[in-house]
């Protein structure tokens, strides 16, 4: 959420970096907005990380990264971090365990993280391929 001043707060069950759960207790966390450079002009949940778009076309998140859904290999960014390893950006999206974002002018879609399907035997599938992967769109 990003209320009328631009703060922003993230609601939901926290992760920990040892990978497990706090319980069954919501918790409503408000994030250092400091170290976002532009307006924020979209915000994107995924199971357990979200990202946000400013108005310079950065990319940040927060939580989860254990399958690169954030741009690096740590398991889990307790601040909001820019993910530096993007372009500029125009359009993000938040999945289960990756990220998706559409950098400008160029129109390339770049996905981060675990793109394979649920039912998919999941080992080994965490490499550098995975977690950053450009794909040219194909105009309509």
């Amino acid at each position: 959420l990003v209320d009328s001043e631009d703060n922003i707060y993230i609601l939901g069950y926290p992760f920990f970096d040892d990978g497990g759960s706090s319980g069954h207790h919501p918790y409503v966390n408000q994030v250092n907005r400091q170290i976002v450079a532009g307006r924020i002009v979209s915000i994107s949940s995924g199971y357990s990380h979200v990202i946000l778009l400013d108005s310079d076309g950065k990319v940040y998140g927060i939580g989860d990264s254990s399958s690169g859904q954030l741009g690096c290999t740590n398991s889990f960014l307790k601040q909001l971090t820019h993910i530096d390893i993007l372009p500029k950006i125009s359009l993000i999206s938040a999945g289960h365990e990756h990220s998706a974002c559409v950098d400008y002018p160029e129109g390339n879609l770049w996905v981060l993280g675990d793109v394979f399907r649920p039912e998919e035997d999941k080992e080994d599938h965490y490499t550098a391929d995975t977690m950053r992967t450009a794909v040219t769109l194909i105009p309509g």
